[in-house]
């Protein structure tokens, strides 16, 4: 697959197979269009299925996981509010708000699962390039990238642990042709490492475009970062979240805000959202 059609896939390149400048005010001031000359330029979801908020207003719109909203994990802290700090794609915050186990072992190995695609539960920048990975990820034409095992429709993202420091997330849909491992190591209580290791052949024919050498696996990596604590306390990287949302231009982001798949369906995108609220539910 050519880099171009990568980027066509991933619905966040321009026409000329590279990654665009993030647009602002896709929304505005949590509109649904913005005039541009004489062109309106219309969001890809109408303000009924995301909801656009300033970047401090994360702590109140976000679930922040808790022990009593999230099963107890041995030995691993993932309550509170988690910054994607570094991430190279249009994705900011993520909570584990509603993390259930699924198997363990005496403790380890365990699988756990995460609503990382419901509502309120994974933020990205208020851009055309955010507003595309969250239609990728978790909208209307929602990649299979976890399993949907209560038959909601809204998916859930897997995750193995070998310890209380080691674990990796499956690959599962098309990524896991162009990557071998979503690993997730611990640094200390605040922060985890989340290295995306790319198979050998993905760097061979596209790494010299996106000037890496290839003389080793290619690994790009974020920090997982806790910002907010259980309790809505900031940790000491808060103070970093916000300089950093704010050096970027990133001072909005959006989320889905309902968990109906009928209302995030590509096939009802035409509808208002009066229409769609009657014929979702009917």
């Amino acid at each position: 697959m050519a880099f171009g059609k990568i980027c066509a896939f991933l619905a966040v390149c321009s026409a000329s197979g590279t990654f665009p400048t993030p647009e602002r005010g896709l929304r505005g001031s949590h509109n649904s269009t913005e005039v541009m000359g004489n062109a309106v330029a219309t969001s890809i979801f109408p303000s009924c299925t995301l909801e656009s908020y300033r970047f401090d207003e994360a702590p109140q719109k976000m679930p922040i996981g808790s022990s009593s909203n999230m099963d107890a994990l041995p030995g691993i802290d993932l309550t509170g509010l988690w910054w994607m700090r570094g991430n190279p794609m249009p994705e900011v915050l993520a909570t584990f708000a509603g993390l259930k186990v699924l198997k363990t072992g005496s403790p380890f190995p365990l699988q756990f699962s995460t609503p990382m695609g419901s509502a309120f539960h994974w933020a990205y920048p208020d851009s055309i390039k955010g507003e595309a990975a969250a239609r990728i990820f978790w909208g209307p034409v929602g990649l299979p990238l976890s399993e949907s095992p209560d038959g909601s429709g809204i998916e859930r993202m897997k995750w193995e642990m070998y310890s209380a420091e080691k674990g990796t997330i499956p690959i599962v849909g098309p990524f896991a042709s162009l990557m071998d491992k979503w690993d997730f190591n611990f640094i200390d209580e605040d922060q985890w490492q989340r290295p995306t290791i790319f198979k050998p052949y993905f760097c061979q024919e596209y790494g010299g475009a996106l000037g890496f050498t290839c003389e080793k696996p290619l690994t790009i990596t974020y920090v997982l970062t806790r910002i907010v604590r259980e309790d809505g306390s900031r940790t000491k990287y808060w103070s970093d979240f916000e300089s950093k949302m704010v050096q970027d231009g990133t001072t909005d982001f959006i989320s889905f805000k309902n968990d109906s798949p009928c209302m995030r369906s590509a096939a009802n995108q035409w509808m208002t959202c009066s229409m769609r609220e009657l014929y979702c539910n009917r």
